[in-house]
């Protein structure tokens, strides 16, 4: 939904929630907790009253000018009495515009409201938040969007966690991709780079890829199989981690992963071996 519209688009209520609906996928989901409720499943209708709770969309009504024909934008803010065309001046009656209930439409807020898809942040939100499901986050430091410039040709890792265990420092490298974005040769090789750098100085490296999609192309898939036979611990996540609560006990190959009750780095990256990277991999 956040996708298909621009900052100056509207939806109404019936199909942001139809679109939330996505032809009954939502069902994977109806058992996810947002917040608390007095129903055992989450309806589209819960999703997006918390969505307009947190003021990622927010109310307004789309008037046609009498004068120009143009239709106006205005938010609750700026409805009054009478209401000002932003092309041709004309005040018009907002009485008279007024029809129904349904004259309500909903525009994206906050966050969500500028049209460059959030310059990747929502795959590197959904990722921490995957993994502070697992490894709590409070237990590490992390980082967002870092620039590498100096003992590694100059790039950049989407996030970082750093995590100190026992007598062992744990660093996960993170490159994350919205749905249609493909990850290429050139990330694979920037980030093996920074972890042999860590390995010198005794540091444990992890290479996490992630994609808010249903899954790799065969593609990624190849690169992921090399960097492992090279020796790099890979810990991979698609929508199968990102959108349930609990990423591998909410699965129907619960009981076939290594760890069912991952809780480290490495319990995460034996399951993704096993799901991903095998030669004859899980159906999904």
């Amino acid at each position: 939904m956040v996708d298909a519209l621009s900052s100056q688009s509207a939806i109404g209520r019936g199909d942001a929630t139809k679109t939330i609906w996505n032809d009954g996928q939502f069902q994977d989901h109806e058992q996810l907790y947002i917040e608390y409720r007095t129903t055992p499943k989450l309806t589209t209708r819960d999703a997006f009253d918390f969505l307009l709770k947190k003021n990622f969309f927010r109310a307004g009504l789309e008037l046609i000018c009498d004068h120009c024909g143009l239709t106006s934008w205005l938010s609750l803010r700026q409805i009054d009495d009478d209401w000002v065309c932003e092309y041709c001046g004309h005040v018009n009656k907002t009485s008279l515009h007024i029809r129904d209930r349904g004259d309500w439409k909903f525009r994206k807020s906050g966050l969500l409201a500028k049209d460059n898809n959030q310059e990747g942040a929502i795959p590197v939100l959904l990722s921490l938040l995957t993994f502070g499901r697992l490894v709590h986050l409070h237990e590490a430091m992390h980082m967002t969007s870092v620039r590498f410039t100096k003992g590694v040709a100059e790039c950049e890792v989407d996030f970082m966690l750093l995590r100190h265990k026992e007598d062992s420092i744990e660093w996960v490298l993170g490159e994350a991709k919205s749905a249609g974005g493909e990850i290429n040769q050139d990330d694979l090789t920037h980030m093996k780079s920074i972890a042999d750098a860590l390995r010198k100085v005794g540091i444990r490296p992890y290479l996490a890829f992630s994609k808010t999609a249903e899954g790799f192309t065969a593609s990624e898939l190849d690169l992921f199989r090399s960097a492992r036979k090279d020796g790099y611990a890979v810990i991979l996540l698609t929508n199968r981690e990102i959108e349930p609560y609990f990423p591998y006990m909410q699965s129907p190959d619960a009981d076939q992963l290594p760890h069912k009750y991952a809780h480290s780095f490495d319990c995460m990256a034996a399951n993704s071996a096993y799901r991903y990277l095998r030669s004859e991999p899980l159906a999904q």
